[in-house]
């Protein structure tokens, strides 16, 4: 296993493939989400994408009964994949267990493993596999795609048509158990196979059909969004967040939120402009109505999302209190936090669903008022927010123009280097949250 990004399971919800541990023969890998890279000792590299089920048959050949891969043989062999593990070190547990697992599947008769090693292509075919040709080939339920040195993707849909398209080099198609019926493949031609009529037939290449599949693993990323009152004075409008609703005025035309001067230093937590600061609709914190939900808003980018992947941690503050936090318009569960002064540790949360490709809003409603505040009928209202994630992208087909692309940098755009984050310590980008996603590239 030589990359995993965003990947959850479908028959073990809690099961991490530790890297660059052997894959025993037989092991089949249920993918829910995500992406999973395989590499065998003969070079070739498999990258799955969930939903997808998909058995190691040989060291040279794999079953893929649902989903997409995308296999590329002869084109270089280096080294270890580009991608990066998603979700965080993977734990002894998980190490042992797949250790353990491949111990009891390396027993059996005629068992081998696939070690990350890289090595010229196998010539030996396995004991195990129902096909005699060394050659790297993809089985599937109606179709066989034998690699003739190449780059090519296959997919099987739920009802099991396939579908198979040749980036570079040649690639064989035939049906099953008719292996005089098959059609040679070249560069940019596609196949179809209906599992129904049980025949081959030749499409015309489309960048869209082409472009379904990830070719290269993707690579962790910052994406930019903006705390609260960064780098500004207070006093200023911050153009990164907006105020655009509240409750007691149905006509209340959305503004750029202010930067609030806060000189109660008992009460709140001094604005820091190098990291963040108190936003309101007043520069000058002073009284506005209570009983009022006053609606904060701020957007942010997510190119080529591969979905599942993104995460938002989140850090906020608000007098009197947060009264509700919305991504893309989807509630999301706020954490209990206290209404009363004093202001300064952050209350804590993340996001990790409702992350879509392109812009996303992120809303934020602070209601003012306490029941302490007994029949006053105003006092001050303001938030203060952090945001920290990264993403995942990279990898799509339209992105890849070199069948021996090299693992691609690190291309996040943060002010800092990333720091590792957790429920009992934030660290932050300045200005900058970060969320991480999936890119197709």
């Amino acid at each position: 296993v030589t990359g995993i990004a965003g990947a959850k399971w479908s028959d073990e919800p809690n099961y991490i493939a530790p890297m660059g541990v052997g894959v025993a023969l037989g092991r089949t890998y249920k993918l829910k989400t995500g992406l999973m890279e395989i590499t065998y000792d003969s070079g070739a590299k498999v990258i799955l994408e969930g939903p997808c089920d998909y058995e190691v048959e040989s060291s040279h050949s794999g079953y893929l009964a649902l989903g997409k891969l995308v296999a590329r043989v002869g084109v270089g062999g280096e080294g270890r994949g580009a991608g990066e593990v998603a979700s965080g070190q993977w734990p002894v547990a998980s190490m042992k267990e797949e250790s353990g697992r491949m111990k009891d599947e390396g027993g059996r008769p005629n068992a081998d493993s696939l070690a990350t090693r890289h090595q010229s292509l196998a010539t030996n075919p396995s004991p195990l596999s129902p096909l005699p040709s060394p050659l790297f080939t993809v089985r599937t339920p109606t179709a066989v795609v034998t690699d003739l040195g190449t780059e090519f993707s296959v997919e099987v849909g739920t009802n099991g048509d396939i579908f198979s398209h040749v980036y570079r080099g040649t690639v064989r198609v035939e049906l099953v158990g008719q292996p005089d019926g098959g059609v040679m493949l070249r560069e940019q031609e596609s196949v179809q196979v209906s599992s129904a009529a049980k025949r081959l037939v030749k499409v015309d290449f489309s960048p869209a059909d082409a472009d379904k599949f990830f070719r290269l693993m993707p690579v962790r990323e910052r994406i930019e969004v903006f705390n609260t009152g960064y780098g500004l004075a207070e006093g200023e409008a911050d153009p990164h967040w907006q105020v655009v609703a509240a409750s007691n005025d149905p006509d209340f035309k959305p503004r750029l939120a202010m930067v609030t001067i806060v000189n109660r230093p008992s009460q709140f937590r001094p604005n820091d402009p190098a990291r963040s600061q108190w936003i309101s609709t007043v520069p000058d914190l002073s009284d506005v109505p209570n009983g009022v939900t006053y609606t904060f808003r701020t957007t942010f980018e997510l190119t080529d999302l591969v979905p599942g992947s993104a995460k938002l941690r989140i850090g906020f503050l608000a007098d009197n209190r947060v009264q509700a936090v919305r991504l893309n318009g989807a509630p999301v569960a706020v954490p209990e936090h206290g209404h009363l002064a004093p202001f300064y540790v952050l209350n804590r949360m993340i996001i990790e669903e409702g992350f879509v490709a392109g812009a996303n809003v992120l809303e934020i409603d602070v209601f003012n008022g306490a029941p302490e505040s007994g029949s006053s009928p105003a006092s001050p209202m303001a938030l203060l927010v952090e945001l920290e994630g990264t993403m995942l992208r990279g990898g799509r087909a339209a992105a890849v123009n070199a069948p021996d692309d090299k693992p691609r940098a690190n291309e996040g755009r943060g002010v800092n280097d990333e720091r590792s984050l957790n429920h009992q310590n934030y660290s932050y980008f300045g200005n900058r949250l970060s969320c991480l996603c999936l890119k197709r590239g």
